[in-house]
């Protein structure tokens, strides 16, 4: 991890915790989106756009850097009032979904993500959260 330098923020521990999914609190996202960072080992990015779409359904957007080179990879996620899912390619959105009146609002939704995702991206993210709670900032 060349290029990044760590650093635990306000406490000291003697076992690493395992950090959890974490909300996204300075970004302004349009209304009903919101933003978690998922912890990670490397600076894939990972972060899950959720919105809650109508009574019927709930989605989620993850994007995060491919393992190997650049470029950002998404999957999407709906779920049903009954608990149950669908996973789904945010730019084939319908090759799964199957509910006419909620394809237009998944379509507008994954414009809404991919927008703040390649905002997000533009701006050169500086630092990261690995699955330990440290975290991590570029150097150079």
């Amino acid at each position: 991890m060349s290029g990044w330098l760590h650093k635990i923020l306000g406490r000291e521990t003697t076992a690493p915790e395992v950090a959890q999914e974490q909300p996204v609190a300075r970004e302004h996202a349009p209304v009903g989106i919101s933003i978690a960072l998922k912890p990670e080992d490397i600076p894939r990015f990972h972060r899950t756009y959720s919105k809650r779409l109508s009574n019927k359904a709930v989605c989620a957007i993850t994007m995060s850097n491919y393992y190997i080179g650049s470029g950002r990879m998404s999957s999407g996620e709906l779920t049903q009032p009954n608990g149950r899912w669908v996973l789904f390619d945010p730019e084939r959105i319908a090759d799964k979904i199957l509910d006419p009146a909620l394809v237009p609002l998944i379509e507008e939704f994954a414009k809404q993500v991919m927008a703040l995702d390649r905002e997000f991206m533009k701006n050169r993210p500086s630092e990261f959260v690995d699955e330990s709670g440290v975290v991590w900032r570029r150097a150079a």
